[in-house]
């Protein structure tokens, strides 16, 4: 078993709270493949905002592989218009090392930004580098131990004379379920569990709460798996909002989700919101 990176350890329990979601949103993707390898990805969000209103975002990706000297090539614009262009070499000069380098440019404005991400795994460790710029260092190392995780990521910011983000984390991979938990600049700590019953049924938890404080929060979800083309799955939390989703694949290539929620606020006042979510791969 591969040692995962750092960010991946409850990566199974944050796909379970996050994936499928899309209430107050209208979600829609579109990839293919073409006949050379080479893929293109069409997304749209439209998300309903309480103050501003209806803010809507979509992108145009393409990728091109060379598999012989393991490189990737993707190019993407966003309705920001803003261009990137990012290089992936993969397994070059040695196995297991990734690296890749990636330019953003606004036309409008002139702005640039660059970005150079290298990571090396191993079946002991897993380690990455991103650096941003001539202001952001951005680093994080993973160690496996038999079915236990440790690791820790940081974030140096020379023009705030120092480390700016820290956190450690700990986590144990079992064949069925598992458990992590990580502390934040040592401010918070916050914990996870992702049990998989059966193949067609998940279920998690995530809790945390900060030191010197009553703040805490607790969050449940559960996802079951209907038939093979359908599912559906559920989340709530101790601040009162509740969400469901039904995902059904309308065919071998669509899929669409359909998602409510519900939030109690306090004062008695209710609030609902429905998203949508479209994806279309082939």
């Amino acid at each position: 078993m591969s040692t995962p990176r750092f960010s991946d350890f409850e990566k199974a329990c944050r796909d379970l709270f996050e994936g499928d979601f899309c209430s107050g949103r209208l979600d829609v993707k579109l990839s293919s493949r073409a006949n050379n390898g080479a893929e293109f990805e069409v997304g749209t969000k439209s998300v309903r905002d309480e103050n501003s209103g209806v803010k809507s975002c979509g992108s145009l990706e393409t990728r091109i592989q060379c598999k012989a000297h393991g490189l990737t090539v993707t190019e993407k614009w966003c309705t920001d218009n803003v261009l990137t262009s990012k290089a992936t070499v993969k397994d070059r000069p040695v196995h297991g090392m990734t690296t890749s380098a990636a330019v953003s440019f606004m036309p409008t404005t002139g702005q640039r930004s660059y970005c150079l991400d290298m990571a090396v795994a191993r079946r002991k460790v897993h380690t990455t580098v991103e650096i941003e710029g001539m202001s952001v260092v951005r680093g994080s190392s993973a160690f496996r131990l038999g079915s236990f995780l440790l690791g820790g990521k940081f974030q140096y910011e020379p023009s705030m004379g120092g480390i700016t983000d820290a956190i450690v984390g700990l986590a144990y991979q079992g064949t069925d379920f598992t458990a992590g938990s990580r502390l934040l600049d040592g401010q918070r700590c916050v914990m996870s569990l992702h049990h998989r019953l059966s193949p067609s049924r998940q279920w998690g938890v995530q809790c945390g709460w900060d030191f010197g404080s009553s703040d805490t929060n607790l969050d449940i979800a559960m996802r079951s798996q209907i038939d093979r083309g359908s599912f559906w799955k559920a989340k709530v939390n101790n601040k009162g909002r509740f969400s469901v989703c039904y995902g059904h694949m309308l065919s071998e290539d669509l899929q669409a989700c359909l998602s409510a929620d519900v939030n109690f606020l306090p004062g008695g006042q209710m609030s609902h919101r429905l998203g949508v979510g479209i994806e279309f791969e082939s």
